[in-house]
């Protein structure tokens, strides 16, 4: 039964069961609905292989970063000892690092949105 506002949960699983209830009010064969359990089990693998890659993106901001200052103490360190910098550079990793944050954003997108969570402003908020 359909009945009043609450009666079904909600989210993916609810769904599924005002449809399997509403197949049943209309004759509808409810076979079909086995289908959508195999669809919810394939966008959930996709979303966590999408969460990985995502982390592998931040780690990969952070690796990149990291040989960058080490780079720079070499330099440092060089110039100290020898007087002169060896020019140890990473070549473009600024736009590399502005790139993996802008995959990381994309990738984590469908796990964040399937998830119910998003990027919340309460410092703002709470210190006003």
């Amino acid at each position: 039964m359909i009945g009043g506002r609450g009666a079904l949960r909600r989210g993916p699983a609810g769904f599924l069961e005002f449809r399997a209830s509403l197949m049943e009010m209309t004759g509808h064969c409810t076979a079909s609905a086995a289908g959508w359990g195999k669809m919810r089990k394939l966008l959930d693998r996709a979303y966590a292989v999408s969460d990985v890659i995502a982390a592998a993106f931040i780690v990969g901001i952070c690796l990149t970063v990291l040989v960058q200052v080490v780079f720079n103490i070499i330099d440092k360190v060089a110039v100290a000892i020898g007087g002169e910098a060896i020019g140890l550079v990473l070549p473009s990793y600024a736009e590399l690092t502005g790139y993996f944050l802008a995959s990381a954003t994309f990738f984590a997108l469908a796990g964040t949105f399937r998830n119910g969570v998003h990027i919340r402003v309460t410092l703002v908020i709470r210190h006003r």
